[in-house]
């Protein structure tokens, strides 16, 4: 046809239309993290996604941090922390959830299996993102998906938990907020692409 194409992954035009127009409107460092059915994740610096040197920045998924965790790419953070994966260890522990809600929901009427699942999801999580501020040092870090913003005081709880785990220098600047654009954000981040970026 003639006409440009851009390709570009979901979790970074998501996080394109937060810095530009959502929750991290105005700011230069923007640190985005879905936690849905994965763990994705997208870095957007004065306006603009950041690649890495060979495409793969921001592919955190797999980023190693418990030993012997739980299966998916053994103890990755997606496979402690998405809804897929906290969803497969109840019901592998004999917990009937279809999603992760489900299993919020058994942790708050007092099942201690369901408890501790996510209990590992907050920590884990949390020590996750301590990291990423320790080596990126966002102005804001974007939670989304259904876990994110579904399950009740979760982002509270994992800023919280962040916030203990980083430099005491670094406390004030812990801000884990909600995204603001829902679920057309990857859409509204596609024509951010173009519209910013006609290149």
């Amino acid at each position: 046809t003639g006409v440009k194409v851009a390709l570009e992954n979901d979790a970074n035009l998501a996080a394109l239309a937060e810095a530009l127009v959502g929750a991290g409107a105005g700011k230069h460092f923007v640190q985005f993290l879905t936690i849905s059915t994965g763990v994705g994740a997208g870095l957007c610096v004065n306006g603009k996604i950041y690649h890495g040197a060979k495409g793969f920045g921001q592919e955190v998924a797999n980023s190693i941090v418990w030993r012997d965790g739980p299966s998916l790419k053994k103890g990755s953070i997606e496979s402690i922390a998405s809804g897929t994966a906290i969803t497969k260890r109840a019901n592998d522990a004999g917990i009937s959830a279809a999603h992760a809600g489900e299993v919020y929901e058994a942790a708050k009427a007092g099942n201690e299996t369901a408890k501790e699942i996510m209990e590992d999801t907050y920590e884990y999580l949390s020590n996750f993102l301590g990291t990423l501020y320790g080596v990126l040092d966002p102005e804001i870090f974007i939670l989304s998906g259904s876990v994110a913003l579904k399950i009740p005081g979760f982002i509270k709880e994992v800023e919280k938990r962040t916030k203990e785990k980083v430099y005491d220098a670094l406390k004030e600047n812990v801000k884990i907020i909600p995204a603001a654009l829902g679920e057309d954000c990857g859409l509204i981040g596609a024509a951010c692409l173009i519209l910013h970026d006609p290149s």
